[in-house]
């Protein structure tokens, strides 16, 4: 697991309120941007799965799976090479 890089996946989720609003209000209403950082421990078709933490014995936290079709992008920030160097 730490060999992997740290990952930024970016995907839309949906929203909602539990006030009232206007109907303009709700027609207007727009999916979530979010933004998940972590390591990927799961990928296939449907789903992406990123865990921001771990406890350096096979358990990992802080654990999201995300719908492939809701994914923008995802983008490395942290490769395995430069993560044991200083900055």
């Amino acid at each position: 697991f730490i060999a992997q890089p740290v990952m930024r996946v970016r995907w839309r989720d949906a929203a909602g309120k539990g006030a009232w609003l206007s109907l303009a209000d709700a027609q207007a209403t727009e999916l979530t941007h979010c933004e998940t950082v972590g390591r990927i421990v799961r990928v296939d078709r449907e789903v992406i799965a990123v865990a921001g933490s771990h406890d350096g014995e096979g358990s990992v936290g802080d654990f999201t799976v995300i719908p492939m079709v809701l994914v923008l992008d995802v983008q490395t920030v942290l490769s395995c090479e430069s993560e044991g160097s200083a900055t």
